[in-house]
């Protein structure tokens, strides 16, 4: 090999080293653990959601860039590693493009991602139930997991109850009684008689389960 190539060889070896010593791969430059940080209040519904209205939307919003990040539910189900790696202030091409955000901000966001994601001003998978329930949130994945695959799905045994016009139709959320006793909804899940007690043949709904869905039912059942 002859003095030129041995240069050319030498040139592309060391860009392809430099080259693969800059690139940008958040998730191993940011180890993270797999447990979530609990220990701050930083939650979507208080101070995400604002960040990313005033600096990410106007072009992540659905049916314009991608990854739309308009609701918590596109947010969350995107990669929360490569929204921090476009953030940061070291990035290549830091978002938003026109003014990236301040570091207050990030950091806000990053105590966020650590949290696991919460919606709002409690950890969905706790039972805390001292906060507003959400829908979507709280209340259809219980549903989900027990009520609407194979039963109350239109495909099934049981009225639809795959989304809130559906439960209001069959008035599931009506008080027995004006102002106290369990809803149609939840005296399902506790009645006394086992034949008739929901879910039919499944495990019981657990007592913090049936507790989100009596708050979001006494909160006025809210499509959210």
């Amino acid at each position: 090999m002859n003095k030129t190539n041995l240069t050319i060889l030498a040139i592309i070896t060391a860009t392809a080293f430099f080259t693969g010593c800059n690139y940008d791969n958040f998730k191993e430059l940011h180890p993270k653990s797999n447990a979530c940080d609990t220990s701050n209040a930083i939650t979507y519904q208080t101070d995400v959601k604002s960040i990313i209205d005033a600096n990410c939307v106007s072009c992540h919003a659905t049916g314009g860039t991608q990854p739309y990040l308009d609701t918590y539910q596109n947010i969350v189900a995107y990669s929360s590693d490569r929204i921090l790696a476009a953030l940061a202030s070291n990035a290549a091409k830091p978002m938003p493009p026109s003014s990236p955000l301040g570091q207050s901000d990030i950091d806000k966001i990053k105590q966020w991602v650590a949290g696991c994601s919460p919606y709002g001003p409690h950890i969905n998978t706790a039972c805390d139930t001292s906060a507003a329930m959400s829908f979507s949130i709280d209340v259809k994945p219980i549903l989900t997991a027990n009520c609407t695959n194979g039963c109350h799905d239109n495909n099934g045994y049981g009225h639809s109850m795959l989304t809130c016009v559906d439960i209001y139709n069959n008035n599931d959320t009506a008080l027995i009684t004006t102002g106290s006793g369990p809803s149609h909804l939840e005296y399902c899940l506790i009645n006394p008689n086992t034949n008739k007690l929901m879910p039919l043949g499944r495990p019981k709904l657990s007592a913090c389960q049936i507790a989100k869905i009596r708050r979001w039912v006494v909160e006025g059942a809210h499509d959210n």
